[in-house]
């Protein structure tokens, strides 16, 4: 095809009809399935955009309206399609609309755009900038009958389904699970209406719903999905009615009812479990192995919490024996004999000396405070002479204190 000289500078941009005869490069066509449909039911605007030259940087965008939601569906198809002698590669781009009102509605604004081959151009890689417009579409939005205005519901095909989780055993303030989900084609999600669940005797406590939409080829499913607990207040059976929901089927144009059955809820009475006679005998020895068991246990506790002090004495003379510390030796061993003798403790080595029978264990006492006060390095002890010699001091002074008077 050759354009007119004046368009073909440069980075010009240009649209040309949607409605071009046999020949054209670029065309680019809409279509809306059905023409007519009620209020909040989904019509599908179909958008084709054909090319029989190189088109580069394409973008194709659809229509808008301003009374209705319109949102694509997938992402399209390429194909071939052969018109007036001439093969034209075909993008296809189809949308979802959902009409807020009754009334006619204008779908305007679809076009499509890009960079086409200029011949003879030198300047902008020797391409400039087209754009097709596809003409305004006007569909018919019906409104809904006045014998279906109280619950209206457009579907193509709607479907009530409910699942069920008892509790074991059924009975006063034990939680009965019920979902129950409404799906439907050709509606969006936010349309499904809520569902009221009463039943006497029987509390119920609505969960937020989930909704979502999704695309089944070209209609929009939209579905509702709500979890109900259902604490029944009585004993007895309960019966919890049929539930009904209303909607219009756009496809026959009748109205239509989609039900769950009633349920009968068994709920019983608590009662208390006795124990056959020859059972209690068995019961009572296992109770009293059991409080055996904690009693003991809690002595251990008991004991481990009353010798913590000598625990943390014996560790901090194990760490001053390793380290080869007299001074700390002889702090830790007065510390000892405080924790045994709270009333007089001895002050010195020498002191504490006295307190104990045991030579062998009055000559280590003696040795250790001669280092520390003669003319040996108090520092210069060996390690593990150290902590036999704390170890049998520490065991005379307990010998010592539990010796009878």
């Amino acid at each position: 095809m050759k354009y007119p000289a004046f368009l073909l500078l440069a980075g010009a941009v240009f649209a040309l009809p949607a409605d071009a005869g046999p020949g054209q490069d670029l065309l680019l066509e809409a279509q809306i399935e059905p023409a007519q449909v009620y209020v909040q039911a989904q019509a599908i605007y179909r958008l084709r955009f054909y090319q029989a030259v190189d088109v580069r940087d394409l973008r194709i965008d659809g229509p808008s309206a301003r009374l209705a939601d319109i949102r694509p569906i997938g992402q399209g198809r390429i194909y071939q399609e052969v018109r007036g002698n001439r093969r034209y590669r075909v993008h296809e781009r189809s949308y979802a609309v959902l009409p807020f009102a009754s009334g006619p509605l204008e779908l305007a604004g679809a076009h499509a755009a890009g960079r086409v081959a200029t011949p003879g151009a030198q300047s902008s890689g020797g391409r400039h900038a087209v754009s097709v417009e596809a003409s305004p579409r006007i569909m018919n939005v019906l409104p809904a009958p006045e014998t279906a205005k109280a619950s209206w519901l457009p579907a193509r095909r709607l479907t009530l389904t409910e699942s069920w989780m008892a509790p074991d055993p059924a009975r006063i303030g034990a939680a009965f699970k019920r979902t129950i989900r409404i799906e439907a084609a050709g509606v969006d999600a936010a349309q499904l209406p809520e569902l009221q669940v009463v039943a006497p005797g029987i509390a119920v406590y609505a969960e937020p719903a989930r909704l979502k939409n999704r695309f089944a080829g070209e209609l929009n499913i939209g579905s509702r999905e709500q979890l109900f607990n259902m604490v029944p207040q009585r004993t007895g059976d309960i019966v919890v009615p049929e539930l009904q929901l209303r909607w219009w089927d756009t496809a026959t144009a009748m109205p239509h009812i989609a039900s769950l059955p009633s349920h009968r809820l068994h709920i019983a009475a608590d009662t208390v479990q006795t124990l056959p006679a020859s059972a209690v005998p068995q019961q009572a020895g296992a109770l009293m192995y059991l409080l055996i068991a904690a009693g003991i246990f809690c002595l251990i506790l008991l004991a481990i919490y009353a010798a913590r002090p000598y625990l943390h004495l014996a560790w901090r003379l194990y760490r001053t024996c390793r380290a080869e510390d007299a001074r700390g030796v002889r702090d830790g061993l007065l510390a000892w004999s405080a924790l045994i003798w709270p009333a007089a403790p001895p002050l010195t080595l020498v002191a504490l000396a006295q307190h104990i029978n045991d030579q062998a264990a009055r000559d280590a006492l003696m040795d250790i405070d001669r280092r520390l006060y003669g003319g040996s390095d108090p520092d210069n002890c060996d390690a593990s002479r150290l902590l036999r010699v704390v170890a049998h001091i520490t065991r005379q002074i307990g010998r010592t204190a539990h010796r009878p008077g």
